[in-house]
């Protein structure tokens, strides 16, 4: 990169840091999927006539270590069951399910219900982070996943994108 270019780009402190989070493999059998990277989450619940309903989390947090705020960004969205995996690089997001051997469709998932959200890092309060009205049963959900264990790996997330530790691969953790 040239110095020219190199000037050019915002400071790294004033750019929010979307956790780097690279791939999670959907397992619908598992109540709570936290991958390696803090940056997903995947979450799964009965749904009708024997299928599950899933919930992505993907996870934005400021970088600036001067800043005061004490939340994360969480974007929520309904996954199928048919999720495969997602992969996030950057600012895109890739979502891919299982073929349904009848269907003609490629192998994106869909994901339906959306809300953009802030959780508070020490009590755990949810409220949207814009002025759309988030999805209401999304919403009732992400408030009731909010415990002591996911408010710890929230905290480290915030703590890992402020620079004040550094981010270890670990398994994932399954619930």
């Amino acid at each position: 990169m040239s110095r020219r270019a190199a000037r050019k780009m915002p400071k790294p402190s004033a750019i929010p840091h979307r956790l780097d989070t690279s791939f999670l493999r959907a397992r619908p059998w598992i109540a709570r999927q936290v991958g390696k990277a803090p940056g997903l989450a995947l979450f799964w619940k009965a749904g009708p006539a024997d299928s599950r309903l899933g919930m992505l989390w993907i996870l934005t947090v400021c970088s600036d270590p001067l800043c005061p705020c004490r939340d994360v960004k969480v974007e929520a969205r309904s996954v199928p069951d048919s999720l495969a995996y997602v992969k996030v690089i950057g600012d895109h997001t890739e979502l891919a399910s299982i073929p349904d051997p009848g269907a003609h469709e490629g192998p994106a998932a869909r994901s339906e219900a959306l809300a953009f959200l802030n959780i508070d890092i020490d009590t755990g309060a949810i409220s949207p982070a814009d002025q759309r009205t988030p999805d209401a049963e999304l919403l009732a959900w992400a408030r009731a996943e909010i415990d002591a264990e996911l408010l710890a790996h929230l905290r480290a997330a915030w703590r890992a994108a402020k620079g004040m530790e550094p981010v270890e691969a670990k398994s994932p953790i399954f619930i």
